[in-house]
């Protein structure tokens, strides 16, 4: 499973559960470190999406590049464009709308066609970890810090979107590229308003890692998948020292294959 988190507090949360073990030093890919745990059968990749779509999908192009993962996982902050979302709340994204990605004319900005993702919860094997699994939002996703009650009431009137940030298109699309399933949870740091720097400031100060720390427990209590090596600790332990063989080689790894989705059994 590929995490990519936008908080230092959630890594470390995940880090210190007693019941994930670090694996292998961190892997540097470029400018990013990918860090790798174990939570049971399951082995996490880790790394920090950044401040920015771009840096966001560089990360996730980097970690799916290096390592083959069956899923991929993103948990951070948003701010709020439903007025009744409150702040501290998970929310479980369901689409993803580009929300600078169109064209400005005389009649305004249009959408491009291309600016929606749905993602696929319906492939998720376990009660959702974090948010109410019935309550799914859109979350509109762009350049900008929104910090403005007047632009927050645009956004939201052309996206119909609950909440905004800066990270989960530019993953979504490397997620889709590389044909691997992302869920998307966000926190609400701030309502997107005159105030919403000084409140995400303040989030962050005061946020303890409650995201890294779900995710552990919910990566957990997943199902070993019967048809992949790393559910057999023999096999994996042969894995990984063939990869370590690798690492210390001049030639590095070879591009990892696509693997699709594999289904738990029943």
């Amino acid at each position: 499973m590929g995490l990519l988190y936008a908080l230092d507090d959630d890594l470390r949360a995940l880090q210190q559960h007693p019941q994930v073990q670090v694996i292998h030093p961190p892997v540097a890919v470029g400018s990013r470190t990918i860090y790798r745990l174990a939570a049971g059968p399951h082995t996490i990749y880790a790394t920090k999406m950044g401040s920015s779509n771009v840096e966001a999908s560089m990360a996730a192009k980097g970690l799916l590049t290096r390592f083959r993962c069956d899923w991929a996982v993103s948990i951070g902050p948003a701010g709020a464009l439903d007025p009744e979302l409150e702040v501290g709340e998970w929310i479980r994204i369901e689409n993803v709308i580009a929300w600078q990605s169109g064209t400005m004319d005389a009649t305004g900005f249009q959408l491009s066609a291309r600016t929606k993702w749905s993602l696929p919860w319906n492939l998720l094997p376990n009660p959702d970890p974090l948010s109410d699994p019935s309550a799914g939002y859109s979350l509109a996703s762009g350049e900008a810090f929104i910090a403005s009650t007047t632009e927050r009431a645009r956004i939201r009137d052309f996206t119909e979107s609950a909440a905004v940030d800066m990270n989960t298109f530019g993953i979504a699309m490397v997620c889709a590229d590389n044909r691997v399933p992302l869920f998307v949870w966000r926190i609400i740091s701030d309502l997107a308003d005159e105030n919403a720097s000084a409140d995400f400031r303040e989030f962050i100060h005061s946020y303890a890692g409650t995201g890294g720390a779900m995710i552990a427990e919910w990566v957990l209590n997943l199902p070993p998948n019967p048809d992949s090596p790393e559910s057999y600790p023999a096999i994996r332990d042969f894995l990984d020292a063939q990869e370590d063989v690798l690492e210390n080689s001049a030639y590095g790894l070879p591009a990892a294959p696509f693997h699709p989705v594999l289904e738990a059994a029943e």
